[in-house]
């Protein structure tokens, strides 16, 4: 057209304008159609929103479907620096207060080697190395790999994750023997303690690594163990009843109860006490209550009208918000029948009967959860639970085949189509114009013609007059 249009206007009448706005009413359908998909696009996109909303709501609602966040416990030290409590959800603790005295911590096990003057130099050669353990159990390192100096001794026990022990080389700067060779047990307790070693194959290295606990004290080696490096047990008494461990953490000493020890009782004893704790559960509920409320909101913004300005939302009217809407109401509004509450309502939940969002009674709910939290555990949890109601919901309106998939997949196969029928729309659209243009063109020429005739004929008549004018 620009190469045509360039022509138009000889003639002195607006072709070019006019081809411009035959153009504008010849694509108004396309103009049509871009809006249509337009519309499409945002209620596709709108659907993604909710569906995003969904998996987050269906996320914030997890732990109060779980009956580990009802009936906790918690357990209160009066001296934190000595000794430190949980009360695990479910663990069958109990409330109640215990006195306790820390004896003694349990403690690791070390053993030094007497010094060597070389830490590379090889003591003999092979051989294997036995540790025997507190608890009775054996365990036997080969050398083959890694050589009998000190180096490849220690590089051998470290290699060896399950024996429990470990070893270091320590510089005493003894200028005659300074490498040391110490063993350190990995775990705390008199049952982790190494009680023998034994050097198979190797009569030069048994010399330097034999020992044995038993007659270490009648009988000295080249290994000793250091003063105040043995291995202890933890002791302590629980309401006067005494308790030993091998470790500092301390499970099934009071049902359902795990301390951890960090120091003795020095002037007075720790009081421990074990108490309800509905906090978690409260929590639970909050965020449950938020969680739908959010939704909510995702639903209603998605959905508004709004008549000062006439402007309607990507979804308004729509039935897929409003289905999602109906369906998720309907679960909450149903009564459970699960062996505890039925009701939201009964646990201070309410619904806004204008917003449509939940009100929690949290006073209420705090109330309820202390004098049935069994029956407020069963309303959320398990597989007639609300939580369980609610997730099959929300993963049947996420399913493939679902409501908001489906509807997604339909705008999507209609803005598809209506792009094709753009194309051919936009096809006739050039063709018509085309036919204007070269008619425009020969209406160009027409007048052009008609423009030099008249000129020629007003050229005539001037001529014819002047000569009549000269012959009188």
């Amino acid at each position: 057209m620009a190469s045509i249009g360039g022509t138009l206007g000889l003639s002195g009448l607006p072709l070019a304008e006019t081809l411009a706005k035959l153009r504008t009413v010849e694509e108004a359908p396309l103009t049509a159609l871009a809006r249509r998909a337009d519309v499409m696009e945002a209620k596709v996109s709108a659907y993604g929103v909710i569906s995003s909303a969904l998996s987050t709501f269906k996320a914030t609602i997890a732990n109060v479907g779980k009956e580990s966040t009802f009936g906790t416990f918690k357990a209160t030290s009066s001296q934190t620096d000595v000794l430190t409590a949980t009360a695990p959800a479910n663990g069958g603790a109990v409330g109640g207060q215990y006195t306790i005295h820390v004896q003694e911590l349990a403690t690791n096990q070390s053993l030094s080697v007497a010094g060597q003057a070389s830490r590379d130099a090889s003591i003999g050669s092979g051989g294997t190395i036995e540790f025997t353990l507190g608890d009775g159990t054996t365990h036997t390192v080969d050398l083959l790999d890694h050589g009998t100096s000190l180096e490849g001794i220690r590089a051998a026990i470290n290699a060896d994750s399950k024996l429990g022990v470990s070893a270091t080389l320590i510089n005493s700067g003894d200028p005659d023997a300074p490498f040391v060779l110490s063993l350190s047990t990995k775990d705390t307790g008199l049952d982790a303690r190494v009680t023998n070693i034994t050097v198979h194959g190797n009569a030069e290295l048994a010399d330097v690594l034999g020992y044995d606990e038993a007659t270490s004290a009648t009988n000295p080696t080249n290994v000793t163990q250091p003063e105040g490096a043995e291995a202890k047990d933890a002791r302590i008494t629980v309401n006067g009843i005494a308790i030993t461990s091998g470790k500092n953490t301390l499970e099934g000493a009071i049902e359902g109860v795990n301390i951890t020890l960090s120091a003795k009782t020095q002037d007075k004893p720790v009081t421990l006490r074990i108490a309800r704790d509905d906090t978690p559960a409260v929590s639970a509920v909050e965020a449950f209550v938020n969680g739908y409320n959010a939704l909510k909101t995702v639903l209603t913004n998605l959905t508004n009208y709004n008549a000062e300005t006439d402007q309607a939302s990507a979804l308004t009217g729509d039935r897929v918000p409003r289905s999602v809407d109906n369906q998720l109401r309907n679960v909450l509004g149903n009564a459970i029948d699960n062996g505890g509450l039925a009701t939201m309502a009964q646990l201070g939940v309410k619904t806004n009967v204008i917003t449509g969002k939940l009100e929690l009674d949290k006073d209420k709910l705090t109330k309820v959860l202390a004098d049935d939290p069994e029956g407020v555990m069963k309303l959320f949890t398990g597989e007639r639970g609300l939580v369980a109601k609610l997730n099959t919901t929300v993963d049947q309106l996420l399913s493939k085949d679902g409501l908001i998939t489906t509807a997604q997949d339909g705008l999507k196969q209609s803005v598809k189509d209506i792009e094709k029928q753009a194309v051919r729309v936009q096809a006739r659209v050039e063709d018509t114009m085309s036919r204007y243009e070269a008619q425009f063109v020969q209406l160009e020429k027409f007048i052009s013609q008609m423009n030099g005739t008249s000129s020629y004929l007003a050229q005539q008549l001037d001529m014819l007059a002047a000569t009549a004018k000269n012959s009188k």
